[in-house]
């Protein structure tokens, strides 16, 4: 008996170390609308067929003997790479976002009468924006803020951010602010770069630019103010020239009639 549980493990670590490990643990994988994504495995394995399914739903299959066979609505939208067992699936849309298996058989593993299998969740995510730069000013520091319009991309929760400027601070921030002095440079451009697992984008700002705008605020509030001065100034001049009209008519007794 212990011979023959010692062959076993024997058989089991020769067809491990020949055809690989392939884990239980299911893999995530992320997909750009309209575009490709290959679900691949972490380990090489021989095999003579390979199944790929899309929930119960067969996409892909192959054997030794037959062509590969592709079902609807992956017609010519997937490729199985019969070599690696590796799917390929072009124009990806919403529809496509779910979990995925793929099954291998072979001679070798019918010995243990268990089919190897790896689970895969596809998630669609749709083109980044570009992100939108806005800068407020204090007394002596300028804060950059960087954000994702909420309403053109809908997971947030996957979006990093990186910045790139001439400034120490912009080499390791990872968050959405970033603040600056007023005595930095102001002519040196600041990059916001944000991305998810598929894409990138990239938006700048002259940090110059947030301290005129600041100023043209100012300027605009103190237009307002000489406006309201001046016309005092007037109402009061006309009001000084009516009563001192009315003083020199009194002292002339004159009578106005209507």
């Amino acid at each position: 008996m212990a011979a023959v549980g010692t062959t076993g493990f024997a058989v089991a670590g020769l067809f491990l170390l020949r055809f690989g490990f392939i884990s239980c643990e299911t893999l995530r994988i992320y997909g750009a609308m309209s575009g490709n994504v290959t679900l691949s495995l972490p380990s090489p394995i021989s095999f003579t067929e390979v199944l790929w399914k899309k929930g119960k739903d067969k996409v892909a299959e192959w054997d030794e003997k037959d062509p590969i066979r592709t079902y609807p609505p992956f017609k010519n939208r997937v490729h199985l790479d019969t070599v690696h067992g590796n799917l390929t699936i072009f124009n990806l849309t919403l529809l496509d976002e779910d979990e995925y298996e793929v099954e291998f058989f072979s001679l070798e593993n019918m010995i243990f009468m268990k089919v190897l299998s790896k689970k895969f969740v596809l998630k669609i995510l749709e083109p980044l924006p570009s992100p939108i730069l806005n800068c407020s000013v204090t007394d002596r520091n300028i804060t950059v803020t960087c954000r994702i319009p909420e309403n053109n991309y809908s997971h947030p929760n996957l979006v990093n951010y990186s910045w790139h400027c001439h400034s120490a601070q912009c080499n390791y921030s990872v968050n959405p602010v970033m603040y600056f002095e007023k005595e930095d440079v102001l002519s040196q451009e600041v990059q916001c770069i944000v991305s998810d697992p598929v894409d990138k984008r990239t938006s700048s700002i002259i940090l110059g630019s947030c301290v005129q705008d600041d100023l043209s605020r100012h300027r605009y509030l103190l237009i307002p103010a000489f406006v309201l001065s001046a016309s005092i100034v007037l109402i009061l001049k006309g009001m000084y020239t009516f009563l001192k009209k009315k003083i020199i008519f009194s002292n002339l007794n004159w009578c106005f009639k209507d």
